[in-house]
């Protein structure tokens, strides 16, 4: 009985575990793809500052 109490919790206990580790994982993908778009963002910008500066000097 307790041996059969023993697994029970070790099963519970490695469920907690696998669903934190799922749980990191996802907020870690989500903070790696938030920085690819800002940065994204940030090159965007800084070609549009480019293209807005050389459009300024020819005129």
């Amino acid at each position: 009985m307790i041996i059969l109490l023993q697994l029970m919790l070790m099963i519970v206990w490695i469920a907690f575990v696998i669903l934190a580790i799922d749980i990191v994982s996802e907020k870690l993908m989500n903070f790696i793809k938030r920085k690819k778009e800002q940065q994204r963002l940030e090159e965007v910008k800084r070609y549009a500052s480019f293209f807005s500066g050389s459009r300024t000097i020819q005129r």
